[in-house]
């Protein structure tokens, strides 16, 4: 009896090593990801955040960069940077992953507006559409869509629409 209560001893100090080992390493962990991570993109700073892809989600720096680019006008690079993000939102099995349905459904709107504001209407609508079909309830994509197809002329029955359309997911 005297020996089991000495190994329960021993073991009990070599376990309260382990978990104090364990969470200095967790927090270490959390205060990585914070500095290296989470504090760049509060920043604006979103390329760092991107560049470090094994600490956190990159499709939402992606967006970031993308949404920055679209406020100051820039149409070209926020539309590339939202499909950016759209890649990232798809899984290793090439689906899109759920978590992300939103948030793809956002990149296919600022895409559809990139494309508007660079008078390329055919794109914007596929976009538009493709917004809609991931998030049918965007308010915003179908008034813009709507406003679209209003001014559209009518294509021919049987017509292809031209242009290249959006990235789909």
């Amino acid at each position: 009896m005297k020996k089991v209560i000495e190994v329960l001893r021993r073991c009990r100090v070599g376990i309260a090593w382990v978990v104090m080992v364990g969470a200095f390493v967790a927090l270490c962990a959390i205060g990585l990801r914070f500095f290296d991570y989470s504090l760049p993109m509060l920043r604006g700073n979103n390329e760092r955040a991107i560049e470090r892809v094994y600490l956190g989600d990159t499709a939402v720096p992606h967006f970031n960069r993308g949404l920055q680019m679209y406020e100051e006008n820039d149409y070209t690079p926020a539309r590339k940077a939202m499909e950016a993000c759209l890649a990232e939102c798809v899984g290793s099995d090439g689906q899109l992953k759920e978590s992300h349905r939103k948030l793809a459904a956002e990149c296919q709107f600022y895409i559809g507006n990139a494309w508007f504001n660079s008078k390329k209407t055919a794109e914007a609508v596929a976009a538009y559409e493709e917004c809609l079909k991931l998030n049918p309830g965007h308010l915003t994509a179908k008034y813009n869509l709507e406003k679209l197809q209003e001014t559209q002329p009518q294509k021919p029955q049987g017509g292809t629409g031209g242009g290249k359309p959006a990235k789909k997911i």
